[in-house]
């Protein structure tokens, strides 16, 4: 008797060998191979999706069909999805303009493939994207529906519109802000440790154009890099050089010891030196001084913190 139910368990395998049914009448099919009656969209989604699929067949000759089933059966995604595809015959056979949207719900995967003809107007990188970025987090919170809705509205779209990747500077744009305003927070502290060096003009004036040079110049090599179409994280490299160079002025400009002032004298310069080397000295012994007091004992006096 088990045999006998696992005989019809099997039936559907056995009689559709390839494991999917043949090419429907609709564009949209819900495989259900065990006859488990586990339904994903309803039927009223179902003849939406269909409604206006035709409408985009009629008005571009491109078809688009989806394909709905609980399991890959450790099959291979690509591999498969392109068999469902060329066993459908999708598209114009003198365009090959055809979509398929294969979706394996218990092995949470699906796939976008995408005719030859179809080819140019919708990448790869396309496709993923609009996998990533619209599809699947609906897929995550299990609303099919909104998923293929949201995939087919993108594909729609591109394919009749030409698709532009984005731009080095587009995959780069947080980064390189991110960066760019360290830059300027460094120049503004520059800026403002600048007054002090007012008895120094020329220095100053010095410090202050490379302060600017070291934002400003980054950017300008970033454009031109990104004009030149190279890979996006190059883009990185002005910017990161400029801020690191604007970080390495400011320890110079907040560091005044030992420097010799424009308009000061050979003795001017030798006397401040002594004097600060003085002060620095009896800075010195005062501290030691201090430090020598008697040595008492604790016990379990004081408190401890944690944050």
């Amino acid at each position: 008797m088990k045999y006998f139910v696992l005989a019809l368990l099997l039936l559907p395998v056995f009689v559709n060998s390839q494991g999917f049914p043949k090419k429907p009448t609709n564009y949209v099919t819900t495989f259900d191979p065990f006859y488990t009656n586990q339904s994903y969209l309803s039927k009223k989604q179902e003849e939406a999706l269909n409604a206006k699929l035709r409408a985009f067949e009629d008005s571009t000759s491109n078809q688009l069909f989806i394909y709905i089933t609980s399991s890959l059966y450790a099959k291979d995604l690509e591999d498969y999805s392109r068999e469902i595809f060329n066993t459908w015959g999708i598209g114009q056979k003198d365009k090959n303009n055809g979509i398929l949207i294969a979706i394996f719900i218990e092995d949470r995967s699906y796939r976008i493939q995408v005719g030859y003809g179809l080819e140019a107007a919708l990448p790869s990188d396309l496709c993923k994207q609009i996998q990533d970025e619209h599809m699947g987090p609906h897929f995550k919170k299990r609303d099919y529906y909104e998923g293929i809705q949201a995939g087919v509205d993108q594909l729609i779209f591109y394919s009749r519109h030409e698709y532009k990747p984005p731009t080095a500077f587009e995959q780069m744009k947080t980064p390189i802000i991110v960066t760019f305003l360290a830059g300027l927070v460094l120049l503004i502290i520059n800026l403002s440790s600048l007054k002090k060096w007012s008895n120094q003009p020329k220095r100053k004036q010095k410090y202050l154009l490379l302060g600017i040079l070291f934002l400003v110049i980054p950017i300008i090599l970033a454009f031109v890099i990104n004009s030149l179409q190279t890979e996006a994280h190059y883009l990185m490299i002005p910017i990161l050089v400029g801020s690191f160079a604007e970080l390495l002025l400011c320890i110079v400009i907040n560091d005044k010891g030992g420097v010799r002032y424009d308009y000061e004298s050979d003795a001017a310069y030798e006397r401040r030196m002594r004097e600060q080397a003085a002060r620095e000295s009896s800075s010195s012994d005062s501290s030691s001084d201090s430090g020598s007091g008697g040595g008492g004992s604790s016990g379990s006096g004081g408190s401890s913190s944690n944050w």
